[in-house]
């Protein structure tokens, strides 16, 4: 068995923090430039490169073929935007309707830059919390929503016109900017990513 050297890529997300992935690979960060995620892995956008015979070639090429799974080791000063992964047929479906338009891969626009349904694994190396999904629980705000479940709330609260927004969030984050609420609260997250990303006066509806 032979070992290689390898050398992984970083994305520069905003959301990104300035210390922990330059201090784990010793890179120096005196501009103060958000390293969010170290990947590993032979993901087109962004392979892995590895040094065989004194030349960093990439991990694919090194391997003939292609992992299964993308390492990443993520470093996050800021709240993440809200994620929603396709299954493994809406993943296919998707990358293939988006080829057959001619939408580019680096397309802002476009969902699908890969056919993998993208299951995630979280392994904690701090203090680290994750919102996943929808609680069971009946909730109050249901009423008057016309929604029979949070997820129809959801879709109603990405969809609603942003005054109506404003009208929802409002009266609610009022009564909780006033407690002192710990992380392990959801409520603390829902007061956190108003600061954050609410913007002139409107309430973001993520």
């Amino acid at each position: 068995m032979r070992i290689l050297r390898l050398q992984g890529g970083v994305q520069h997300y905003p959301w990104g923090d300035t210390h922990f992935i330059p201090e784990l690979i010793g890179r120096d960060n005196r501009e103060g430039e958000p390293f969010a995620e170290l990947w590993m892995g032979t993901h087109p956008a962004l392979p892995s490169m590895v040094e065989v015979e004194g030349k960093l070639v990439p991990l694919s090429d090194a391997m003939e073929g292609e992992l299964p799974y993308l390492f990443k080791i993520l470093s996050a000063r800021q709240p993440l935007s809200i994620q929603a992964h396709p299954s493994a047929a809406q993943a296919r479906a998707g990358f293939l309707r988006e080829n057959a338009a001619g939408v580019p891969l680096d397309a802002p626009h476009r969902n699908y830059k890969d056919e993998r349904h993208k299951p995630e694994l979280l392994c904690a190396l701090t203090d680290f919390y994750a919102l996943r999904g929808f609680r069971p629980d009946e909730a109050p705000e249901l009423a008057g929503f016309h929604a029979s479940s949070l997820e129809e709330l959801y879709a109603s609260l990405m969809t609603m016109p942003q005054d109506e927004v404003d009208a929802f969030f409002a009266p609610r984050l009022a009564k909780l900017e006033d407690r002192a609420l710990h992380p392990a609260e959801r409520e603390y997250w829902l007061v956190r990513c108003h600061g954050e990303f609410s913007r002139d006066g409107h309430y973001d509806r993520g």
